[in-house]
């Protein structure tokens, strides 16, 4: 019976901690990362949805109406920038197979990052 305890005790606890809730977020921005420089910010309305339907998947709806559902491969990693923003970075599988960096910030005005290469990034932020 104490063995039955412990095993309810730990599927629960992991059941809770895996857990995620869902939510969304709209940018208004768009930047392109290419050639070793950042592009003119440009108008461009992108949602994404994060742990859709009890999942830990995102699912990014683009300004020209596409969906792509991006599958988490890692865990999350938390850390902060030189000037104290914090993020949270996964690895996420794009529509096509390609492993991709997601950079998530709290702060809306630097918003999230999609990197394919150190010379391949998309962010999406909100207009401030």
């Amino acid at each position: 019976m104490r063995n039955f305890l412990l095993l309810a005790v730990f599927v629960f606890t992991t059941f809770t901690l895996s857990a995620q809730d869902q939510f969304r977020i709209d940018y208004d921005v768009i930047t392109l990362y290419a050639d070793g420089e950042w592009g003119p910010w440009e108008e461009g309305d992108n949602t994404f949805v994060f742990n859709p339907d009890g999942t830990t998947n995102i699912v990014h709806y683009f300004a020209n109406g596409d969906i792509v559902t991006y599958r988490r491969t890692t865990d999350v990693e938390e850390g902060k920038t030189d000037k104290g923003e914090h993020y949270q970075m996964i690895v996420v599988l794009d529509a096509d197979g390609n492993e991709v960096l997601l950079q998530y910030f709290d702060n809306p005005a630097l918003g999230l990052k999609l990197i394919y290469s150190e010379e391949d990034m998309l962010q999406f932020a909100q207009r401030q």
